[in-house]
């Protein structure tokens, strides 16, 4: 490893950010990002380029979240987290420094970079040990635990008792189904799946798409145009699906909006499955031409 000079740490490890291609992993147990702009363009930077990002932070700490919950990133809460390490597809960072405003003006920290694969893996083998297996929330929930699942999978709610009564069950072969046909007509973007849900990770620039009781839009929190890319979804009537869908729009102050399409009176699959990427077609095609409009700088 080389040594950093004190007064160069938060520069390297906004370099270190901008370097990211696939993964960056953010290890801090106090984040403080909320004045930090020139950080804060380099994390949009790295969302602009698809790149995956987890922050690790301490949890049961109270301390401002709310900054990069905007960033529509990963979080995990890890108990009594005191390490500091910043990881991209290359190589690391590891600091006394937290990613914290404060730290880079006031404190004396010291840090080291990686210089080979060897010493970069150490890390990647310290963060899976210690760290991958604690309390995970975020807005693009893809790989849960039991209770976190139980949450995302309650927090659209159906009111409408008549609509209940039309949900059709999907089991996990029509989940698998919809995941095949989902990832080789649109190969660019990650799926994930469990036996209740399929999740797709940007299947649009403006957000993520689940399927479980129907097509739902996870509307991305940073983004400041939502309302446009809402309106214009909710006026497309799909003439040429298989079925008729109900609308929903869930919007909390909180979080992102969802607008759920939900099919009824459905008794073919594979119909279903056409309809859903006819209608993912659609969306891209209505609002590739609509720039995106992020809530940070």
């Amino acid at each position: 490893m080389v040594f950093i000079p004190v007064m160069e740490i938060s520069g390297k490890i906004m370099t270190l950010i901008e370097d990211a291609e696939k993964e960056l992993i953010i290890v801090s147990p106090y984040v403080d990002i909320k004045n930090w702009d020139k950080l804060k363009r380099c994390l949009k930077n790295a969302i602009e380029r698809k790149v995956e990002i987890t922050f690790y932070v301490r949890e049961n700490v109270k301390q401002d979240l709310e900054p990069i919950r905007q960033l529509n990133v990963k979080i995990v809460f890890v108990k009594d987290l005191h390490a500091k390490i910043y990881l991209n597809d290359t190589y690391g960072i590891v600091s006394s420094q937290n990613l914290y405003q404060y730290s880079d003006i006031n404190s004396i920290d010291f840090a080291y970079s990686t210089e080979i694969d060897k010493e970069r893996n150490q890390l990647v083998k310290l963060i899976d040990k210690y760290l991958k297996n604690s309390k995970f929330i975020g807005e693009n929930i893809l790989e849960t635990k039991t209770e976190v699942e139980k949450e995302l999978l309650s927090d659209v709610m159906i009111e409408n008792e008549e609509m209940k009564k039309n949900i059709f069950p999907l089991n996990e072969i029509d989940l698998e189904k919809i995941k095949e046909w989902f990832q080789e007509k649109f190969p660019e973007i990650k799926i994930n799946s469990s036996k209740q849900y399929v999740y797709c990770k940007s299947l649009f620039p403006f957000g993520d798409v689940m399927f479980r009781e129907g097509f739902e839009i996870r509307f991305f929190f940073n983004v400041e145009n939502n309302d446009r890319f809402i309106k214009i979804i909710q006026g497309l009537n799909f003439e040429n699906n298989n079925y008729r869908y109900e609308k929903i729009l869930a919007t909390k102050k909180s979080q992102s909006p969802v607008l759920l399409f939900i099919p009824q009176e459905v008794t073919d699959v594979q119909k279903l499955v056409f309809d859903y990427v006819f209608m993912a077609k659609t969306i891209l095609d209505k609002t590739r031409n609509i720039k995106i409009q992020n809530m940070f700088y």
